[in-house]
């Protein structure tokens, strides 16, 4: 919307583009303001997963991680059981103690 034909150049373009924005320049900041909770909080979940990731390793690192005489298990494997203790966990939470609740 253009307020008066000063803040106009001769080819149509706006002269102080800070001061005049299109339709479209406004809905993507208002995309991206809508985005900015979920990018947050996904930032705080992410340095929770770090620090509990981080301390399993070192946790890992002081066990007996030996499997018979040869074969050590890796300490940064460990995270790995974590993984798929989720991928189990998630699905029988979902359908089979949810809907009792």
């Amino acid at each position: 919307m253009i307020a008066s034909e000063d803040q106009i150049n001769s080819d149509g373009s706006a002269a102080n583009p800070w001061r005049l924005c299109g339709m479209q320049q406004v809905e993507e900041v208002k995309c991206i303001m809508r985005v900015i909770p979920i990018w947050a909080s996904a930032i705080l979940y992410y340095i929770a997963i770090v620090q509990q990731n981080t301390y399993i390793v070192f946790q890992a690192l002081q066990s007996d991680r030996r499997l018979g005489d040869h074969f050590h298990v890796p300490a940064a494997s460990y995270i790995v059981f974590i993984m798929l203790s989720l991928t189990i966990w998630i699905p029988i939470y979902d359908r089979i103690l949810v809907p009792f609740l």
